[in-house]
C-alpha cells in the first residue's frame, strides 16, 4: 500500500471501530429517547461559551505573533476560525495550516515559516502544559472513589505527556545545545527531510526565544487558563442540560479526554473517536448507555457546526475559496517551512 494511503485508512478504520464500539449495544428507540431527552435552551450558554473559548484562543495567538508584528485582532480572528473549521473538513489537524496560510495572505509582512513556529509553541507548549496539569490534576484532586480506572492511567499518560515539554523547556533555555543535539540526530534521517525538519526546529527554537520576555509568557498563560474555562463551561452547561448531575471537575476531565482523542488517527472532525472518548470519560461518573451517547452527538455538533459556520462566514471575509486555501495546506504540510 501506498503511503499516502496508510493515514487515511487508519483514520477510517478508528472512526468505524470506535462508532461500532459505540453504538453496536444501544437500541435505536433508547437513542430516540435520549436525544429527546435533554432541555436545549441550555445550549445557549453551551455556544456563548464556545465562541468564548475561540476568542480566547485567537487573542493568545494574537499574543504569540505580537513579537514579530502587532496585528489586527479581526484578522487573526479570522484566520483562527478558518482553521477551525478546516481542522473539521481536513484530516490530521491541517486546520493549523490553513490558518498560518490565511493570516500570512491577510498580512504581507508575515512569512509563513515564523507563523508555523508561533502555532507550534501555541500548541506545544502552552496547551501540552495545561493538559498535563489537568491529567495530573484528574489524578490528584478527582475522588478516587469515582475515578478509579481514569486516576490509574493517569499518571502515565502525564508522564508521557511530560517528556514532548521537557524538550521544549530545554529548547527554551538551552537553544543552541537542543540544536546541536538535533543536528546529530538529523544525521538518521533521509537527506530530502533533513533540511525541512532542521528549519523547523530553528524556527521553532527561534520564536521561543522571541516570546520570552515576561508580558508575553504571562498575558499567553492567562489567556490559556481562560481559554480552557471557557471550554470547561461550555461542556458544563452540556451536562446541566441532559439532567448529568456532575461537578464543574468532570467537565475539565472530559475536556481533557476529548483532546487527548485529537492525537488518535480518525475521519476529519474526529467522528468517532470524539465520541468514544466522551462517553468513557463519562463512565467514570457511572453514567452510561443512550444517554451517554447522545451527549456525545450534541457536544460534538456543539463544536463543529458553529465553527463550520463562522469559519466559512470569515472565509468570504478574507474572499479565498476552500480549493485555493486546501491546495495550499496540503503543499505546506509535505513542504513547511520552507514556505515563506
Amino acid at each position: 500500500m501506498k503511503r499516502r494511503y496508510i493515514n487515511p485508512v487508519v483514520g477510517f478504520a478508528a472512526t468505524t471501530i470506535s462508532i461500532w464500539l459505540l453504538f453496536r449495544s444501544v437500541p435505536l428507540d433508547e437513542m430516540a429517547r435520549a436525544m429527546r431527552a435533554p432541555n436545549y435552551w441550555w445550549l445557549v450558554p453551551n455556544l456563548l461559551f464556545g465562541f468564548l473559548a475561540m476568542w480566547l484562543q485567537a487573542a493568545r495567538w494574537r499574543t504569540l505573533v505580537s513579537p514579530l508584528k502587532n496585528t489586527p485582532m479581526l484578522d487573526i480572528f479570522s484566520a483562527t476560525t478558518i482553521g477551525l473549521m478546516f481542522n473539521n473538513v481536513l484530516p490530521f489537524r491541517l486546520g493549523e495550516y490553513a490558518r498560518v496560510f490565511v493570516l500570512s495572505r491577510q498580512d504581507k509582512d508575515l512569512s509563513q515559516a515564523p507563523l508555523l513556529a508561533t502555532v507550534l509553541v501555541e500548541r506545544l507548549v502552552f496547551d501540552l502544559g495545561f493538559l498535563v496539569a489537568v491529567v495530573l490534576g484528574v489524578f490528584l484532586f478527582v475522588p478516587f472513589y469515582r475515578e478509579l480506572e481514569l486516576a490509574g492511567s493517569a499518571v502515565p499518560i502525564a508522564l508521557l505527556l511530560l517528556i514532548p515539554l521537557i524538550i521544549i523547556v530545554l529548547t527554551a533555555t538551552r537553544p543552541r545545545a537542543v540544536s546541536k543535539a538535533v543536528s546529530a540526530l538529523l544525521r538518521l534521517v533521509p537527506v530530502r527531510r533533513r533540511t525541512s525538519a532542521q528549519q523547523s526546529m530553528d524556527s521553532f527554537a527561534d520564536m521561543i526565544l522571541r516570546i520570552r520576555k515576561r508580558k508575553v509568557i504571562a498575558k499567553a498563560i492567562t489567556l490559556t487558563i481562560l481559554t480552557w474555562i471557557s471550554m470547561a463551561l461550555s461542556i458544563y452547561f452540556l451536562f446541566v442540560s441532559f439532567s448529568f448531575h456532575l461537578p464543574f471537575t468532570a467537565a475539565f476531565v472530559l475536556l481533557a479526554a476529548v483532546v487527548l482523542a485529537l492525537f488518535v488517527p480518525s475521519l476529519p472532525g474526529s467522528i468517532g473517536t470524539f465520541h468514544l472518548a466522551a462517553v468513557l470519560a463519562l463512565s467514570t461518573y457511572q453514567i452510561a448507555g443512550a444517554d451517554t451517547r447522545a451527549f456525545s452527538i450534541v457536544l460534538h455538533l456543539s463544536q463543529y457546526i458553529p465553527t463550520t459556520v463562522i469559519g466559512l462566514i470569515f472565509l468570504h471575509r478574507v474572499n479565498l475559496s476552500l480549493t485555493q486555501i486546501r491546495e495550499s495546506v496540503v503543499a505546506g504540510e509535505q513542504q513547511s517551512p520552507r514556505n515563506g
